[in-house]
């Protein structure tokens, strides 16, 4: 696995969490499926009209692992975000990217939130991530 390709997909992954609907509908393949928070499966058209309520801002990846088989990569890593509204939120990630259409789209991803105690959301709820009150 080339060293750029997976640079290049781990930027578009954070594009994922940081743009709107419109902006990543040319990365999701039409067979996509997607199991996000208080959802079952969603498949493309589905996890898109989700993505429209979800804008997400100050979103760091760690933990972050790659994988390739037979021409597909799978991004594993912990994301921590913060919404509109100001909660932090914290998930175990994973994604299945394949090269179709001259470039890379997105095929699967699941998100497992991570329990925040109640007082470190409480706390940090306006503080900038990697910042504690």
């Amino acid at each position: 696995m080339h060293t750029s390709t997976v640079t290049d997909l781990w930027s578009e992954e954070l594009r994922l969490w940081t743009e709107g609907a419109a902006n990543i509908r040319d990365r999701l393949a039409p067979h996509c499926l997607m199991t996000l928070p208080g959802t079952g499966p969603l498949k493309r058209d589905e996890a898109l009209a989700h993505s429209q309520a979800a804008a997400w801002g100050d979103v760091r990846i760690s933990r972050r692992n790659a994988s390739e088989h037979h021409g597909a990569v799978v991004l594993a890593y912990r994301a921590k975000a913060r919404q509109a509204c100001g909660a932090p939120y914290m998930a175990w990630c994973t994604s299945c990217w394949v090269p179709r259409k001259g470039g890379w789209q997105m095929v699967q991803h699941q998100q497992r939130p991570e329990e925040l105690p109640p007082a470190y959301v409480s706390a940090n709820a306006a503080a900038p991530l990697g910042v504690s009150a």
